[in-house]
């Protein structure tokens, strides 16, 4: 597009726009400038966020299964699971052990009812998964298995 345009009042107007021409004609406007499209705005940057991944919670339940499993492999919330619809859940740990079986655990400080439902969906759609629910109570540690 090589077209001039003329800014009035940080407006871009047509050199045939009649708002353009009335003031031509009164000898306000001087020259056509030519075009000085605002710079285009940068390109999103890859988020890179600051925050942690894991909170408070989740980074005490990953000492403990770092302990208890110093063998097996743990990945932090790096699997997401297609459930239906546009619905996914992503546990908080998956542990890969040597015979290539996988836990995924969910800690929770107070269940809602949507993590609730997906964490059992998950369990149904995905039964080759061991999927555990691990939460504080009385500064000792409660896990309960869900079952598909």
């Amino acid at each position: 597009m090589n077209a001039q345009y003329v800014w009035i009042d940080g407006v871009a107007f047509s050199p045939k726009h009649p708002k353009v021409l009335a003031l031509a004609k009164c000898e306000q406007l001087v020259e056509v400038a030519a075009v000085n499209m605002p710079k285009p705005k940068p390109a999103k940057r890859i988020r890179q966020d600051s925050k942690p991944t894991m909170n408070k919670l989740e980074q005490a339940w990953f000492e403990k299964i770092k302990q208890d499993l110093f063998t097996a492999k743990v990945y932090v919330q790096a699997m997401k699971f297609k459930l239906c619809n546009g619905v996914t859940y992503c546990p908080d740990f998956v542990v890969v052990q040597h015979a290539g079986h996988m836990i995924c655990y969910e800690t929770k400080g107070f269940m809602r009812d949507d993590a609730a439902i997906k964490i059992k969906m998950a369990a149904k759609e995905f039964p080759n998964f061991t999927w555990i629910l691990a939460w504080k109570e009385s500064n000792e540690w409660k896990t309960q298995t869900i079952f598909p």
